[in-house]
């Protein structure tokens, strides 16, 4: 009885997926899906989409040396996680990057778009000195500091989800 019990337990064992990266790469796909809850036809409930979204944002994370979290916040609310969003002054794709931040980047593909934004980011993380700072800029293009009532509450909007997808979607 105790060698079933014992080659039962190592079946068990030997078979979960103990790569912190399959483990991550879980829980961003089920970040994006959680983002978009309620959004029947949005783009990411197509697998090779999301599938491809998760990868971008893996690396994009680990070559910024950025939380995903943040990462996902940030495209979010910049493009609904849309590559073929475009803004008002000429924003590009799911992380609505623009001027300096596409040089050398390939805009035209979600991988591109989220790799330029993530480096974006962490340019202006590291000269503002904060996440807040660095939030800031990367709306800007100008100031570390949230001058204005609208600024601060972007400011908010987009840390506050950063929270609710590690407490609700990543389960950090």
């Amino acid at each position: 009885m105790k060698k079933i019990i014992s080659i039962a337990i190592l079946s068990f064992v030997f078979a979960l997926p103990f790569s912190a990266q399959a483990l991550e790469t879980r829980s961003i796909d089920a970040a994006i899906l959680w983002l978009v809850r309620g959004v029947p036809r949005h783009p990411v409930h197509r697998s090779d989409y999301r599938a491809e979204l998760v990868e971008a944002f893996d690396a994009a994370a680990t070559e910024a040396d950025l939380d995903v979290g943040l990462l996902l916040s940030i495209a979010y609310h910049e493009s609904a996680l849309r590559s073929d969003a475009r803004g008002r002054i000429g924003e590009i794709g799911i992380m609505q990057i623009h001027g300096v931040a596409t040089q050398g980047a390939d805009v035209f593909t979600a991988r591109g778009q989220i790799l330029a934004g993530a480096r974006w980011l962490r340019a202006s993380i590291d000269r503002c000195g904060s996440i807040e700072g660095g939030i800031t800029w990367y709306a800007t293009g100008y100031t570390c500091a949230p001058i204005t009532p609208g600024l601060r509450d972007l400011v908010r909007r987009r840390v506050r989800l950063w929270r609710d997808l590690d407490r609700y979607a990543l389960g950090r």
